[in-house]
């Protein structure tokens, strides 16, 4: 638990929402509950999309970068473009690493204009 909330800590940006937020997954971590995506993506990143084992979706793909999360700050956002073929990275300057939350406005027009398109 202790690892995971320390990096809740670093992974959004300073000034962030650490209330309520940060509240439920303190709540979630305490009881065994995870982070996975980030996990699974990570997993998956020293593969290329040409990689005959990999099915990738031919659907455009939007990587949703903050830029304020210094739990990746040794990270380049386009360091997983490689992985994704069809892949464009949005980077989000004043988020860590929950733009949709940190920023949900610019997220869901990030969503329309992705969707329109």
């Amino acid at each position: 638990y202790e690892t995971a909330a320390g990096w809740l800590k670093i992974a959004v940006a300073k000034g962030g929402p650490h209330g309520r937020f940060a509240a439920i997954s303190r709540q979630n971590l305490q009881h065994a509950g995870c982070f996975c995506f980030a996990g699974v993506v990570q997993g998956m990143s020293p593969l290329k999309a040409d990689n005959p084992h990999l099915r990738m979706p031919k659907a455009k793909i939007t990587l949703v970068w903050g830029a304020a999360d210094r739990s990746y700050k040794n990270v380049p956002p386009a360091s997983m473009l490689d992985t994704f073929a069809h892949a464009e990275s949005v980077i989000f300057d004043s988020c860590g690493h929950f733009p949709d939350i940190e920023n949900p406005t610019g997220f869901a027009e990030l969503l329309r204009s992705t969707f329109k398109n």
